[in-house]
Formats: structure tokens, sequence, C-alpha cells
């Protein structure tokens, strides 16, 4: 069994931290993964637009990958 990583997601406009991301490095980034932890507790759904929960500035795949990058990729 492969164990998930976590890292923080710090929305790039607003600066804050709204959720919490459990990944694998070697696949994509699904809903299911993504859990709210500030803001609207709303739960994302396959196909959703990825956005801040609290400012809805649009995430992108760079800022996926950044704030995996600045997490330092902590193991579960």
């Amino acid at each position: 069994m492969v164990k998930k990583s976590e890292c923080t997601l710090t929305c790039p406009k607003c600066h804050k931290a709204w959720g919490k991301l459990n990944y694998d490095y070697d696949s994509c980034v699904v809903a299911d993964d993504i859990t709210i932890t500030a803001g609207k507790k709303k739960k994302f759904k396959d196909g959703d637009e990825l956005e801040c929960v609290l400012c809805s500035h649009p995430y992108t795949n760079y800022d996926i990958m950044l704030n995996i990058s600045e997490s330092g990729g902590k193991g579960g």
C-alpha cells in the first residue's frame, strides 16, 4: 500500500490556508484528496474547478505543485 503525502493548500492570492491535500506523487489529484479546513465547508466533486473557499481564487496546476513543494512532501 502506498502512503499518501499531505500538504496544506495556501491561497496564492489571499495567503490564507484553507485546505489540506492528501496525494500520491505518481497519481493525479482528485476531488476526494482535498479536505476543507477553513471557510465554507464544501465538498469538491470530480469535475469541479478547484478554487480557494475563502476568496474564490481559481487554482492552477502550478498552484498545486507550489503548495506540494512548499510542504516538503510530509508523508502520512
